[in-house]
Formats: C-alpha cells, structure tokens, sequence
C-alpha cells in the first residue's frame, strides 16, 4: 500500500495556488492529492513527490526558488531531501 508524502504550505500571500501548479508540473499522473483547509494546503502523493526549481520558476518567476518554498513548509510527510534543484518527500 503506498505511503502518502507531501508538504503542508502555508497560505497566506497568494503564491500557494502557484506553487501547486508548479507541483502539478513535476508530478504528473492522477495520484496528486490537494486538500485546502483555508491557511494550510496540503499536497500528498503516493510513495514520492518532486518540488523542482525549474518548475517553481516557471510558476513563480526567475526569483523564486526551493528556499522560497522551504520557508512556505509548515510541515512534511515521509522523508525530505534536497539535492541540486530538486527536493523530494519519499515515503
């Protein structure tokens, strides 16, 4: 059975809608979950989901990267790990 893995983002100043899509991007397929709570959105895939600084920019512009998105990070499920342009949460 797989393991749900993701970021909890913090809402507030209107860039979590990008960011998602950004998410969206890098994992493609139907196993991409969002649930919205209103200050927090959590996004969980099965087993591993990819958050990449390419696609982050696309979203967000030249000067938003992972950083940006490691301080929207309020919490995490399954294991986190950052390597070059990419951070992955594995389960």
């Amino acid at each position: 059975m797989a393991t749900l893995v993701g970021p909890a983002l913090a809402a507030a100043g209107g860039r979590v809608g990008l960011v998602v899509s950004a998410l969206r991007d890098d994992n493609p397929g139907p196993g991409l979950q969002v649930l919205d709570s209103g200050d927090v959105m959590l996004v969980l895939a099965p087993d591993l989901l990819r958050a990449t600084a390419a696609s982050l920019r696309w979203h967000l512009g030249p000067r938003f990267g992972l950083a940006d998105l490691e301080a929207m990070v309020l919490a995490s499920s399954g294991t986190v790990r950052r390597t070059g342009d990419t951070i992955t949460w594995r389960g």
